[in-house]
This record gives structure tokens, sequence and C-alpha cells, in this order.
């Protein structure tokens, strides 16, 4: 190979070398500008979680919490629908038979 070609193949070289390195940076911004507006969208679900009256670092304990609460509500709302029923069964029944 001669000098020539060789020097050729070295400016070749370098220039896909460069390319290269652009397209990387490129890349890396992508990144950098993904993983921002990824954390933005974090921050705003947690702030949301918080204004609703949750702690999003424990979301397990959260839900349970939350079931419970709504395992509570419905066992009140039971226990108040067979008092009623049991007020009203009687009635229905003598309005039945005349």
């Amino acid at each position: 190979m001669t000098e020539k070609a060789e020097d050729a193949d070295l400016e070749g070289r370098y220039k896909r070398l460069q390319e290269r390195l652009a397209s990387l940076k490129s890349d890396k911004g992508t990144v950098e500008a993904e993983l921002a507006a990824r954390q933005r969208a974090l921050k705003k679900s947690m702030d949301e979680c918080r204004a609703a009256g949750f702690d999003p670092d424990n979301l397990q304990e959260e839900i349970q919490r939350a079931r419970q609460v709504a395992s509570l509500k419905l066992d009140t709302f039971e226990a108040d629908i067979e008092a009623g029923e049991k007020i009203v069964r009687p009635l229905v029944e003598d309005i039945r038979k005349g």
C-alpha cells in the first residue's frame, strides 16, 4: 500500500469515527431528554398521589390500607341493608297476606 493510500485510508477511518461520534452524541442527547421527560412524569404522578392522600413511597401499604377501608365500608353497608331488610320484610309479608 502506498503512502497516499495509507493516508486516504486513515483519513476515511477518521471521518467514519467522527460520524459515529456525532451519532453517539445525538443518541446520548435523545436518551437524556427521554430520561428528563420520564423523571418529570414520575414527579407529577408522585405529586398527584400525595395530593390524593397517598404516600407513593409506600404504595403497597397504601393499597392494603385502601382495601381495608373499602372492606370496612362494605361491612357497614351490608349491616345497614340487613337492618333495613329486617324492618321491611315483616311489613311486606303483612301486605301480601292482605
